[in-house]
């Protein structure tokens, strides 16, 4: 869950530049555009719940991605996903479905916000502050991003989930072009404590 709101977010940063006079479906439109021609993102994320506050950065490029925090890591190739948790202390392995994939894919992520959910904004002296309200109940039941009018960049977004829960997202900076290596994207073990256990369970 965690994972797919941080993708989703950092997506939807990606393309803020789009004139927001514009309908949402041609703004969507944009932040596929943008998200296609970016050539790589990275970014430093901020995701506060009741729970407590987990900060990272994440680099992603078509399906691919890599998320770094002190709790969290995970690398997907587009094919394998190996992920490491600090509660469990393994990293587990695994191929994930098409159901998974498309629940993590920022594409789906974001054509799924505008085939499912009604959008609504509202406006300040320096910020846009845009509704995302899904049509149909399932697991977030609303998400408010806020965009800065100076930069048109994502300032924050809060997601609440059919739980009750929320999760608060803050983007601090990201950048573009980033033309990353493909092993950016495959499990590296130095980057988990010596001696993790890794658990395949494909």
């Amino acid at each position: 869950m965690l994972q797919r709101i941080i993708l989703s977010i950092i997506v939807i940063a990606s393309g803020c530049g789009a004139a927001w006079g514009q309908s949402a479906q041609q703004v969507v439109d944009k932040v596929l555009r943008s998200y296609n021609s970016s050539n790589g993102i990275t970014a430093t994320f901020s995701v506060a719940t009741a729970q407590g506050t987990s900060t990272g950065t994440i680099d992603m490029v078509g399906q691919k991605f890599r998320i770094l925090s002190k709790d969290m890591k995970c690398w997907f190739d587009g094919k394998t996903q190996w992920a490491y948790s600090s509660m469990t202390g393994e990293v587990n392995i695994t191929t994930p479905t098409a159901a998974e994939v498309s629940q993590s894919n920022p594409y789906a992520i974001i054509s799924s916000l505008s085939k499912q959910c009604t959008l609504t904004m509202k406006s300040t002296a320096t910020q846009y502050i845009v509704t995302f309200k899904p049509k149909k109940k399932g697991q977030i039941t609303q998400a408010v991003v806020t965009i800065g009018k100076k930069n048109h960049q994502v300032q924050k977004a809060v997601i609440s989930t059919g739980d009750r829960q929320s999760y608060t997202t803050t983007i601090s900076n990201y950048t573009t072009q980033r033309n990353f290596a493909a092993s950016t994207f495959v499990f590296n073990k130095k980057l988990v404590p010596a001696g993790t256990e890794v658990v395949d369970l494909r």
